[in-house]
């Protein structure tokens, strides 16, 4: 737009399904007023059912077949410096939660094997339900257990805390985490 091209139909779905994808269908904190114009103006060239779009990108979002659980855990996963501390987020977007949480026993063990790997101080793993917009966010190990339960304001079951409305890493997990250890709170 920017340079006057306008993006073919085909690049205008992929731009398109790429803004609906990231802002899970302008539900996330992340989302901007820029994001809900400029979709608009692609779907003016893309023409798609943006609801039924929507739908069949979380559904295939959400699907696990051929996905191991270190896929799970590591395909959105990104360390974090948080004053000394060395802090690994991992996040899984799904329509159903309990897939997922099915394999809690599995996913906190290849939590425990990536953050000896990583050399972390603490791992943390969300799965946000996107229907519901909000997250089981997966706390390990005791260390980590405390700090989401103080920082969160609440108590974990069997290392894993429900967070209501919490569905964005960056805007609704880092800032309170870099905020609490790095002793600003």
């Amino acid at each position: 737009e920017e340079k006057g091209i306008t993006p073919s139909e085909k690049v205008a779905k992929l731009l398109l399904a790429g803004i609906l994808s990231d802002t899970l269908n302008f539900t996330s904190p992340t989302t901007t007023e820029e994001d809900r114009l400029i979709a608009g103006r692609l779907n003016v060239i893309a023409k798609l059912d943006v609801d039924s779009l929507v739908s069949d990108m979380f559904k295939a979002k959400s699907s696990l077949e051929g996905i191991s659980v270190a896929d799970i855990v590591s395909l959105d996963y990104k360390v974090f410096e948080m004053s000394s501390e060395k802090v690994g987020i991992g996040t899984w977007e799904t329509t159903d939660p309990d897939t997922v949480n099915a394999k809690s026993a599995e996913i906190k063990e290849q939590l425990k094997t990536k953050k000896e790997e990583d050399g972390l101080s603490m791992i943390f793993f969300m799965v946000v339900d996107i229907i519901k917009q909000n997250c089981f966010l997966y706390a390990v190990d005791q260390k980590e257990q405390e700090v989401a339960e103080k920082v969160f304001g609440a108590e974990a079951k069997d290392n894993v805390l429900e967070l209501s409305g919490v569905v964005s890493r960056k805007k609704q997990i880092v800032p309170p985490l870099t905020e609490y250890l790095t002793g600003k709170v």
